[in-house]
Order: C-alpha cells, then sequence, then structure tokens
C-alpha cells in the first residue's frame, strides 16, 4: 500500500496533537469526549466481530492483546471503574503506541498486503485506543500500587489466549501466539539449541513486559505533573 508508512506517522501526530488538545479541555468536556470515543469503539468492535460470521467471513475471537484491549478500554472507561483505570491506560498506550510504530517502520512490508478496510479499521482501533490511554494518564494519577494489576493484566491476557487457542484457526499467524510460542526463536536458531534459547527468551520477554510497564508509570508521573502546574494543583518546585 503506497504512502502508508508517511500516512500513519502524520496520523500519529495528529493523535499526539488530539491528545495535547483534550488534556488542557475542562473535566467535562474531556469526560464526555472519551466517552464518546468509546462508545464508538466498542459499538464498531462488537458489530465488527457479531457480523463479519454473519455475512460469510471467518470466526474470530479477539485473543490479541491489542483486539482485548477493544473492548476492556473502553468497557472500563464507560462503567467508570476507576480501581481498573491503570490497566486501560496501560493496554491502550502499549497496544496503540507499538501497533503505529510497527506500521510507521514497516507499514508496507507487514501491511501492504491486507485488504484496505482491515488496514484503516485496524489504524482507527488503535488511535482511538491511544488517544485515550494517553489522556487518562495525562490527566489522572495512577497509583505505583497498581504495579501488580498491570503485571496480573499481562499474564491474563496471555493464559486467555493459550486457553482459546483451540478454538482459533491459523493461530501461529497471530502476534501473541508468535509471542509464546517463541516462533523467533524455532525460526532462527537449531532445534538443539532450543532447550538453552527458549527460556532465556522467555526470561528477556518477561523483562520487557517489567520494563514497559516501570516506563508507563515514569511516563504518567511526568504527564501527570505538568497537568496539575496547569491547573495550579502543585507547586511549580515539586515538578
Amino acid at each position: 500500500m503506497i504512502g502508508l508508512n508517511g500516512f500513519a506517522l502524520a496520523l500519529f501526530c495528529i493523535l499526539q496533537a488530539l491528545s495535547a488538545r483534550l488534556c488542557r479541555c475542562g473535566e467535562s468536556t474531556r469526560r464526555k469526549t472519551l466517552r464518546v470515543l468509546c462508545g464508538l469503539l466498542l459499538i464498531f468492535n462488537v458489530l465488527r466481530y457479531t457480523l463479519t460470521p454473519l455475512l460469510g467471513g471467518p470466526f474470530k475471537l479477539p485473543v490479541e492483546f491489542s483486539a482485548f484491549a477493544y473492548f476492556v478500554v473502553p468497557i472500563i472507561i464507560l462503567a467508570g471503574w476507576q480501581r481498573l483505570r491503570s490497566w486501560a491506560a496501560y493496554s491502550a498506550v502499549m497496544a496503540g503506541f507499538f501497533y503505529y510504530m510497527a506500521l510507521i517502520a514497516l507499514g508496507g512490508p507487514l501491511y501492504g498486503d491486507w485488504p484496505v478496510y482491515d488496514v484503516y479499521s485496524a489504524m482507527y482501533c488503535h488511535g482511538t485506543l491511544y488517544l485515550c490511554g494517553t489522556v487518562i494518564i495525562g490527566t489522572g494519577r495512577c497509583p505505583e500500587k497498581d504495579r501488580k494489576q498491570l503485571i496480573g493484566g499481562v499474564a491474563y491476557v496471555g493464559l486467555r489466549a493459550v486457553l482459546l487457542r483451540p478454538l482459533i484457526k491459523g493461530s501461529e499467524e497471530l502476534l501473541i501466539y508468535m509471542l509464546l510460542d517463541g516462533a523467533l526463536v524455532r525460526q532462527l536458531l537449531p532445534s538443539s539449541l532450543w532447550p538453552v534459547a527458549l527460556p532465556l527468551y522467555y526470561v528477556l520477554l518477561g523483562t520487557f513486559v517489567l520494563v514497559s510497564i516501570r516506563l508507563f508509570f515514569t511516563r504518567r508521573e511526568k504527564a501527570y505533573q505538568k497537568y496539575s502546574l496547569r491547573r495550579g494543583l502543585l507547586p511549580s518546585h515539586l515538578a
């Protein structure tokens, strides 16, 4: 797909600008905007996952990390579940950020053969997630004690994918199963090295998750300090 990388970069910059704008809006306007965005995202995906098989398309379950977030993040925000706010923000930002980084860097090779509808619907869903997640971390506190919640959430998504695997056709083509299987290690290294390489791979994968959570809380704290200064909630020397 010609120009996909550049288009993704432009859209990502627009999402950043929209996020900054929403963070500067009044609380009532921001809350209503997030609820509308989440409502539309939830309705879109409910229809997409239910109507596709009814119209002759393949039956799909939302097992991918981002697909799971399509439903969980808007439900958490619409229901006002403050205790799960950190998970909503983390999963939304992770899904949106890494999708757009992959699209910007390797959009053509990765997605050039995808149907146009699938490409743009994925961009819409991941973009909405990223926008909502960045607004949440930019305007509210996500307590450090929620670190265990995020670790548990990632583990739950992985375990859920494992349990649902018998129902998934072509599971080896989905990113979450590639990660769980260590597909890259199995492809690049001879089987004689797998007993050593695979445990090391899973350690690195777990380390990546922990580092991403740590960076999430670091980014959250800096973003919230800026927001608090604008609102006059913190003295400037604490920023």
